[in-house]
């Protein structure tokens, strides 16, 4: 719990990125807004099921700016959202055959008034609601269907036929047939996309033996929080047929450095994917196999997607090998990372790791700075 004060509600006094959330339980018409210094903006509101709201903001720390220039432009801005839980945090258990329903409402604001004075409404979200709601009571019309895989529960008794469930089996695929195969009471063969539940845990237990049906289990097993057991049904699909998807599975799964990177090793060796390459360099470099690394990712994919974090790698490898003219050669390129993740820190850490290396104690450059929150004075 925090105070509401108006340096809480303005991103601009925000120094570092933040999330701030209002559990409006109770109230009749829920709603947020935004607008900017000239009192023009967004305001959203719902009926009550849609109970909370959130603000979120980059802040104006040079990683907050980073992150906007990255996303949107030259432009700051802030995240407004609502949600059915208090926080985002929060899971809520809806029952097999349960509904919730709740109609929201956007619109234009323009406002001059003060933190807390409450802005007027765009629409009657209520009266909307109640319309909204007999529509229900209209004729189904399917205007569009999915891929295969809601038609492929139908077909599992996963889910039942109806309204609800437009899946008709015209949209079962090539994706969706090694699992048809095992329907049928049919071995697993072949790549195929992992399933959930505990409906195939059942089905695989009792289809005939195959490598790919033991690689399965192990995810099934794994989203139980079974790791031993997962990782038992991976070698256990090695023992019979040695496979990359495994192979990543006992590495990805694996809490010893080497034993992770010997895993990935062995699985870039039967799948040359360049995600895979990656997480293997990832695993390799916290295992201290730079040299490895620096031998792989010379000269790999220096122009495609994965370019810049292929760099960023292999300047990570070159600085732990003591070769600093190639870091730095690659760290003032003005590398671009466009798969970085929020709150992610490598960028600092290799550039920390570099200047040291180099004697030197120059700061991170503002472009390669995504921290999003307080951190230590680079050195």
């Amino acid at each position: 719990m925090v105070d509401i004060t108006p340096e809480r509600l303005d991103p601009a006094s925000q120094l570092y990125a933040s999330d701030l959330f209002a559990d409006l339980d109770g109230f009749d018409e829920p709603w947020v807004a935004a607008v900017d210094a000239k009192g023009f903006g967004l305001q959203q509101t719902s009926t009550p099921r849609l109970r909370g709201r959130k603000l979120f903001v980059w802040g104006t720390a040079t990683g907050g700016e980073t992150w906007q220039r990255w996303l949107g432009g030259n432009g700051r801005y802030c995240e407004i959202q609502a949600g059915l839980g208090p926080t985002q945090l929060h899971h809520l258990p809806l029952a097999p055959g349960d509904s919730w329903t709740w109609t929201e409402a956007y619109g234009p604001l323009s406002f001059s008034g003060t933190y807390g004075e409450e802005p007027p409404r765009p629409t009657k979200v209520a009266e909307a609601h109640k319309a909204l709601s007999r529509m229900q009571e209209a004729p189904v019309a399917v205007e569009v269907t999915a891929d295969g895989w809601g038609a492929l529960a139908v077909a599992a008794g996963d889910l039942p036929v109806g309204p609800a469930t437009p899946f008709p089996a015209e949209t079962l695929g090539a994706a969706q047939r090694p699992w048809l195969a095992v329907l049928g009471g049919q071995a697993l063969r072949g790549p195929a996309a992992p399933v959930a539940g505990p409906g195939w845990r059942a089905r695989l237990d009792e289809a005939p033996a195959s490598p790919e049906r033991d690689l399965h289990l192990g995810y099934l097993a794994l989203e139980r929080g079974k790791v031993r057991k997962a990782r038992k049904y991976w070698r256990s699909s090695i023992a019979a047929a040695p496979g990359a998807e495994a192979y990543r599975a006992l590495g990805l799964t694996s809490t010893e450095p080497d034993e992770r990177a010997d895993h990935l090793a062995q699985a870039i060796a039967l799948d040359a994917n360049p995600s895979l390459l990656i997480e293997y360099a990832t695993a390799a470099l916290a295992a201290g196999r730079a040299a490895d690394v620096a031998e792989r990712l010379h000269g790999h994919d220096t122009e495609g997607p994965r370019a810049g974090r292929f760099g960023l790698l292999l300047a990570e490898a070159y600085v732990a090998l003591g070769r600093l003219d190639e870091a730095g050669a690659i760290l003032e390129s003005h590398l671009v990372v466009p798969d970085i993740r929020e709150g992610a820190a490598t960028f600092t850490e290799v550039w920390r790791a570099y200047e040291t290396a180099r004697g030197t104690n120059r700061p991170l450059p503002a472009e390669y700075d995504f921290r999003m929150r307080p951190d230590e004075p680079l050195g």
